[in-house]
């Protein structure tokens, strides 16, 4: 795919812990084949555990950037450099 084609995403977790980790996982694997499409995506969260999964995650994928925010930062600033 090339990299016109490449979008960017935008996702907010919220919740306690264990609801936000069980639902985290069930949707992995729609991530998982969703990734090749994007080259950046930020994810806003409270959960000090999300944001360090997240930013892990990005380092798996080649072409594909994480970064995440606190759900008070300005993550599309980011998002459109």
């Amino acid at each position: 795919m090339s990299k016109a084609c490449r979008h960017r995403f935008l996702v907010l977790m919220i919740g306690n812990g264990v609801k936000s980790a069980h639902s985290f996982a069930l949707g992995l694997p729609a991530m998982f084949g969703l990734m090749k499409k994007f080259d950046r995506a930020a994810v806003l969260t409270d959960k000090t555990w999300l944001k360090k999964v997240s930013e892990f995650e990005g380092a798996l994928y080649p072409g594909l950037e994480i970064k995440a925010f606190n759900i008070d930062q300005k993550a599309e600033a980011w998002l459109s450099s």
